[in-house]
């Protein structure tokens, strides 16, 4: 404790950077988790059957710490904690459960709505729109590979290894990592395993509120970058294999800079955690998983408290300062082009209802013949706007003496019950006032809704039944339009998902975006 925490008042002997040096991650960071765990059985200070006090949390604490740091032997911190090798085995295990149990769901998860938008910002400005961030994969030797599981576990280059899927952002943040698959499959493999991959098939994930526009196209499914491997599927933005135009070329060399945010990770976290650097010493999987997930867990508390200072927040804010004063420019201008737009919709709209008059204006139905106009019949639709723009013109009927109405107001007219031919026009009055206008489709239209609804006729007819003392009126309902069922869901999303015509469109949107605007995107890896 004199060493690293002072006692007695007195100052430590170590300051915070060596502090951190050798225990890899902040002094705050440490006392932080020393005060969550103090009180907790295992590592609370007992007193033995002679009345001497047993090791201090501290102890057990620097001991685990030091296993996860420099990948070091239970046995070795004896030489300064003081602790035999069982208790630093149990003290490490601990610190692992507690680590993935009580901070996973905090600093283990998928990304927010909020930190979704600021993810998409990011790489927005880094020439990438839509971009969550990179996904690659990286293998952990296993020391201990049971000698009948050796060939499920040997890699290409004969290690026995697993192998450990992640996605991070530009901070180096995780936001996924899967740990566990044989390192004998390849990285297409572990993504057919990983949870990612059945989220995003079964359209739990990605959110679909983010829409981002890439050279003029609108898009909702976000994506990741990877490397040459893996499948030309919607979500996945790889490089182009054999780039033969100097666009391509351009967009190769963004895409690989920016990809390499997740190489980066595993460098970092080798470099930082000595643990996953050397070859596991644990028997059984769960261990590495539970320890690989609690090493990036222990990073992400890590970069919350330092990426203030990180160079790609530095260098970003920098832009933003540059770029400040054209956003006032830029607004007005829009702000000026958008009233001129909203004048000349202003100016449509006032043509439009021109047309109640018999003028030049598109009505539906029945409307423009009852009105006698040079009207165009457009059935449900106008070429100004829709039904909406119709409806406000006077080209379709909102009640009384009108026609038949849309399929919509004929569902939930017969939803109410409503049998009036006034308001809908759903009987023979309809019929023959259309037929009498010289409209066979309006006719037709009157004889059974908008939508050829059969209960609509039915409803219709029932009209010249008289009603039985005594008895309630028969009450049709139009049939509720089934929901897709999940299974019909799950395919939709998953095709959607691997549409290689999506994928290819995709990138070849992001190269002309690129090669538009290249000499910004490119600045920054030039320097």
């Amino acid at each position: 404790m004199k060493d690293y925490f002072g006692i007695d008042g007195q100052p430590p002997v170590f300051g915070s950077s060596l502090f951190e040096r050798r225990f890899r991650v902040p002094r705050s960071l440490f006392v932080r988790i020393y005060n969550d765990l103090k009180d907790r059985p295992f590592w609370k200070q007992r007193i033995n059957a002679t009345g001497q006090p047993q090791s201090h949390p501290i102890q057990k604490l620097v001991g685990a710490f030091r296993v996860l740091a420099y990948g070091e032997c239970p046995d070795r911190g004896d030489e300064y904690v003081r602790l035999s090798q069982a208790t630093i085995e149990v003290a490490t295990k601990k610190l692992v459960e507690y680590l993935v149990d009580d901070l996973g769901p905090l600093y283990l998860r998928p990304p927010t709505d909020r930190e979704v938008e600021g993810i998409l910002t990011r790489n927005s400005a880094r020439g990438l729109p839509g971009c969550l961030g990179s996904l690659d994969c990286s293998h952990w030797k296993w020391t201990a590979c049971p000698k009948g599981r050796a060939g499920t576990y040997q890699d290409r280059n004969g290690d026995r290894t697993i192998v450990i899927e992640a996605i991070c952002d530009e901070d180096l943040w995780i936001y996924h990592m899967f740990v566990g698959a044989p390192g004998s499959l390849n990285d297409i493999n572990v993504l057919y395993q990983s949870p990612l991959y059945i989220d995003i098939t079964t359209g739990k994930w990605p959110p679909s509120s983010f829409p981002f526009t890439v050279n003029g196209n609108t898009r909702t499914l976000l994506y990741y970058l990877v490397d040459g491997i893996y499948p030309r599927f919607a979500f996945l933005v790889a490089p182009y294999p054999k780039p033969s135009t100097e666009q391509q070329r351009i967009f190769n060399r963004l895409q690989e800079a920016i990809r390499k945010d997740v190489e980066r990770l595993f460098g970092v976290l080798t470099r930082r955690f000595h643990v996953m650097l050397h070859p596991a010493r644990f028997f059984t999987v769960p261990s590495m998983v539970l320890t690989a997930q609690a090493v990036a867990i222990l990073h992400n508390m890590v970069v919350e408290l330092r990426c203030s200072n990180f160079m790609s927040r530095t260098r970003a804010a920098a832009a933003d300062a540059d770029i400040s004063g054209g956003c006032g420019a830029a607004a007005a201008a829009g702000a000026g082009g958008g009233t001129g737009e909203t004048a000349e919709g202003d100016a449509g709209d006032d043509e439009a209802a021109t047309g109640d008059n018999g003028g030049g204006g598109h009505e539906t139905g029945t409307a423009a013949g009852a009105r006698g106009g040079a009207g165009n019949e457009t059935g449900d639709r106008t070429e100004g706007g829709g039904l909406r723009g119709a409806a406000e013109a006077g080209g379709l009927p909102r009640g009384g003496g009108g026609t038949a109405g849309t399929a919509m107001d004929a569902r939930q007219r017969l939803r109410r019950g409503t049998r009036d031919g006034g308001d809908g026009g759903g009987g023979p009055a309809a019929a023959a006032s259309a037929a009498a206008n010289g409209s066979a489709r309006d006719a037709r239209t009157g004889g059974h809704v908008a939508d050829g609804n059969a209960a609509a006729g039915t409803a219709a007819a029932t009209d010249d039944i008289p009603p039985i003392q005594g008895t309630a009126p028969p009450n049709f309902m139009a049939a509720p339009d089934a929901p897709m069922s999940e299974y019909m869901r799950v395919l939709m999303a998953t095709g959607r998902a691997r549409d290689r015509v999506e994928h290819g469109a995709l990138r070849e949107d992001l190269c002309r975006h690129v090669w538009e605007e290249r000499g910004r995107l490119l600045a920054p890896y030039l320097e």
